[in-house]
């Protein structure tokens, strides 16, 4: 990146956990509202166990907690825009751990929990409706690892200029295929 001339710092985004936790508040109550209906009448065994499990791991949620978590959605995500305006895009990993195994949300509750709280990067940037781009930076155990860029709202274009400028420089064949 700052060979392509971008200023490269080394900041932290404003309250990773609480922003992760604002999924965990959202998810539950969009999740069992909207899709476990489909998952449970259309899904197969693994996934309606891996519903399940997800299920377990999701707060108990009432209508007054979705607004509060609503509510707290719209400081965070303030918070988020004013560092983005400081840094107007921000790379971030994808996943707090290496790919995980094939099966991991169907093994049993807590491989879910791990699984969950390694995508805290990602459901984070989900919560807060944040423009961000995917991009493969190489291969563990054989499988794509990748970082993520992110930008403001309504910022598509510097993501895919952040992605744009990692791809080129990286020169990786891209979509890896991870079966073969």
């Amino acid at each position: 990146m700052a060979r392509a001339g971008y200023e490269v710092d080394e900041v932290a985004p404003p309250k990773p956990k609480d922003v992760a936790d604002l999924w965990h508040r959202l998810a539950a109550t969009d999740i069992l509202a909207r899709v476990a209906p489909y998952v449970t009448q259309c899904g197969d065994a693994d996934a309606i166990r891996s519903l399940e499990l997800l299920r377990s791991c999701l707060p108990a949620t009432t209508p007054t907690d979705t607004l509060q978590a609503l509510e707290d959605r719209i400081g965070l995500l303030r918070e988020w825009q004013l560092f983005l305006a400081d840094w107007p895009i921000a790379v971030m990993p994808v996943s707090a751990q290496p790919p995980f195994r094939l099966d991991e949300d169907i093994r049993d509750l807590d491989s879910m929990r791990k699984l969950i709280d390694a995508q805290a990067p990602l459901l984070a940037l989900s919560a807060l409706g944040l423009p961000s781009a995917s991009v493969p930076t190489g291969l563990c155990e054989g499988l794509p690892i990748g970082v993520q860029v992110v930008a403001g709202r309504f910022q598509d274009e510097l993501c895919l200029d952040g992605a744009e400028v990692i791809e080129a420089h990286l020169g990786l064949p891209t979509p890896i295929d991870p079966i073969g």
